[in-house]
């Protein structure tokens, strides 16, 4: 049975205590430590049964280390952490690695990764965008929203899943708007969006601003705080928040006019089994994770999904193969 190896991340201190045996230790100790605790076997991943019948298994690999550490530590130390963690996979006999949450953000989005392993590695950033986009394009078919006369905001534009979905919808939308926090990004994006279609592009460096007038909204961005309230949407919006930690804030409220639902959650096909917390329901795994599944299910083992410029072509191909296996998003609001 072919195995692969995920690498994971805690969002927080909560996590880590529930993770390591450091969980007596004051806050800013802890925190301190973690530099110099090693990547480790979080859970294993069992039940991974495709609707062809084939298995797999694989492991969840923890690179202790929190978001802003990854974002703030020496990049070389950050990259030297997470090339271990795929080290250890290796090891443990895996042929693929996924790169999860901010792991899959460093650097040049697993580029140099795969350079210093013996196995194939992918961010699963193709499979999260296209599970975005085909919710997307359900409930706005559902909604009867006419996407040829619509106007879709993408925040936090520049990023790989991001900069893929926007290219993507620019075939469809009238108006689309970017924004992110590099403008040199912003214009290359935009003369690249110009170049592949006819929409209108325009860019809004204020999150707040870019949906004022948005029909379609997707927020995936790095950024540890929430960027948008529900409130800041359009009447009738449907808006997908990919970030982790989430970036639109607000969803109690009495907006009975907007959808907004999590991106990139996958419905797979048998109900896998993770020996570690997720917060997501049974058999509900991340787009990212689902990807390296998916990859292993098919013998795929060369890079997939790695830099800035994802392939369009990639996202329609792994769409193709997780319908293949029984794999589908889901929607949770």
């Amino acid at each position: 049975m072919f195995k692969f190896a995920f690498i994971a991340h805690p969002i927080d201190l909560k996590q880590i205590r529930e993770l390591v045996p450091l969980k007596f230790l004051p806050d800013f100790i802890l925190r301190k430590s973690l530099r110099f605790v090693k990547p480790f076997v979080a859970s294993t991943v069992k039940n991974v049964v495709s609707i062809s019948g084939k298995q797999v298994e694989g492991y969840v690999i923890v690179c202790p280390l929190l978001p802003k550490q990854i974002l703030d530590f020496n990049q070389e130390f950050v990259l030297s952490r997470i090339i271990e963690a795929c080290r250890l996979g290796e090891k443990l006999g895996a042929k693929i690695v996924g790169l999860g949450g901010y792991t899959s953000v460093i650097g040049d989005k697993g580029t140099t990764i795969a350079k210093n392993v013996n196995i194939a590695v992918t961010t699963g950033n193709s499979y999260t965008a296209a599970s975005i986009l085909e919710l997307l394009f359900q409930i706005a078919k559902e909604k009867n929203l006419d996407l040829t006369k619509s106007r879709a905001a993408i925040i936090g534009a520049t990023g790989s899943i991001g900069n893929a979905c926007a290219r993507y919808l620019a075939e469809y939308v009238q108006d689309i708007v970017i924004t992110a926090r590099h403008t040199d990004k912003l214009e290359e994006l935009k003369q690249n969006i110009e170049n592949i279609s006819k929409a209108k592009v325009e860019i809004n460096l204020d999150a707040r601003g870019a949906v004022k007038e948005a029909d379609i909204v997707i927020v995936t961005t790095s950024a540890p705080d929430a960027l948008l309230d529900v409130a800041d949407l359009k009447a009738g919006a449907i808006a997908c928040d990919v970030s982790v930690p989430k970036n639109i804030s607000g969803r109690n409220s009495n907006r009975k006019d907007v959808i907004v639902f999590d991106g990139g959650l996958i419905k797979t096909p048998s109900n896998v089994k993770v020996t570690i917390n997720t917060g997501l329901p049974e058999g509900v795994l991340y787009g990212c994770i689902s990807e390296t599944i998916i990859l292993a299910l098919e013998e795929g083992f060369e890079n997939f999904s790695l830099g800035n410029n994802l392939s369009l072509d990639k996202i329609t191909e792994i769409s193709e193969m997780a319908k293949k296996h029984g794999f589908h998003p889901v929607k949770i609001s």
